[in-house]
């Protein structure tokens, strides 16, 4: 039986990490078994495991000022890279059973999501996040 947050590591996350140039340094602080943060000095990135093995990356409420609705970044992609179609497509999952390979694979997809769009967040910008919270409650 799988129990999730069981494969993910920092030396995991590191080995996704170390593929990019970053416009800022960073912190990884191991908050298992909840999760692991990527700390930059103006963003956190919140990686951790979902039920079936794939990967979840949120937002603090400190950076996004909303403690109400959790924010993820395939949120942030939405409102910054609508150019990324992120409806009907779970790049969070796995494919196959939950594995140190797969895992890794799902780092892979989110860190170069991460670098590719939301480089303006790892330096701070949540000016999308208003944006995001009025359309998810209706306003």
């Amino acid at each position: 039986m799988y129990l999730s947050g069981t494969m993910i590591s920092e030396q995991i996350l590191q080995a996704s990490l170390d593929q990019y140039t970053w416009p800022a340094p960073y912190e990884l602080e191991n908050e298992m078994p909840d999760g692991i943060n990527l700390a930059f000095p103006n963003s956190n990135f919140f990686f951790f495991e979902g039920v079936n093995g794939g990967v979840v990356v949120e937002f603090l409420p400190e950076n996004t000022g909303n403690s109400e609705i959790t924010l993820t970044i395939q949120d942030a992609l939405e409102a910054l890279a609508p150019e990324v179609d992120t409806r009907g497509y779970d790049f969070f999952s796995i494919s196959g059973p939950p594995s140190a390979e797969t895992l890794q694979k799902g780092l892979d997809k989110c860190i170069h999501l991460i670098h590719t769009h939301l480089l303006p967040v790892v330096e701070g910008d949540f000016g999308w996040v208003e944006s995001v919270v009025q359309k998810r409650i209706g306003k």
